[in-house]
């Protein structure tokens, strides 16, 4: 196996490329500076591809692509910064699906599908943040999960009836002191008149014994 490139440096820059003992290329990628940017790919000594990925910067970014060495699909998957992002899928030998699942930030997030080389469905999980959960926990987490929100809104809704009966219990005792008040006036008001009418009567008795006296 042989290869070949620039450098400056020691620093390998543009195109690198190894090759088989028999002359077919191995590897081809573009070198900055000694750091990989740009599409890799490499073959089998037949000359049939056996993988495609974009390099930024030393960093595997876009779609990663391996082959058999019949030349159909083997594994795809979207690399984001050097981690796995989207939908991952491998695929039988006859070009058929194997095995698809999301992954989001390099880890397996959501349905894990796998079949059978007819295409037909093989099996099905889910997974959530990298960690395998059947159907039955993850019916079990959907419902716990529901009730989690059942019991966050039950609460939310007795906070909310909690301060609409505190707004009302304000309200009713403002009111209940509104008319204490209201009562209060109008007693200290009957009073007052009270007390001008006896001091009227007081004075008309006094006038009455007066006038009384004189015609004696």
């Amino acid at each position: 196996m042989s290869s070949s490139t620039s450098c400056n440096d020691d620093k390998r820059n543009g195109m690198y490329r190894s090759f088989h003992s028999n002359g077919q290329t191995y590897e081809e990628i573009n070198y900055d500076n000694g750091v990989e940017n740009g599409m890799y790919r490499s073959f089998r000594s037949n000359g049939t591809p056996y993988e495609e990925v974009n390099y930024d910067n030393g960093v595997r970014n876009g779609m990663y692509r391996s082959f058999r060495s019949n030349g159909t699909p083997y594994e795809e998957v979207n690399y984001d910064n050097g981690v796995r992002n989207g939908m991952y899928r491998s695929f039988h030998s006859n070009g058929h699906p194997y095995e698809e699942v999301n992954y989001d930030n390099g880890v397996r997030n959501g349905m894990y599908r796998s079949f059978h080389s007819n295409g037909e469905p093989y099996e099905e999980n889910n997974y959530v943040n990298g960690k395998y959960v059947s159907k039955s926990e993850l019916e079990k987490e959907e419902e716990k999960s529901e009730n989690n929100k059942r019991l966050e809104e039950n609460k939310r809704l007795e906070e909310v009836r909690r301060l609409e009966e505190k707004r009302l219990e304000k309200k009713r005792l403002e009111e209940k002191k509104r008319l204490e008040e209201v009562r209060r006036l109008e007693e200290k008001k009957r009073l007052d008149e009270k007390k001008k009418l006896e001091e009227v009567r007081r004075l008309e008795e006094k006038k009455r014994l007066e006038e009384k006296c004189k015609k004696m």
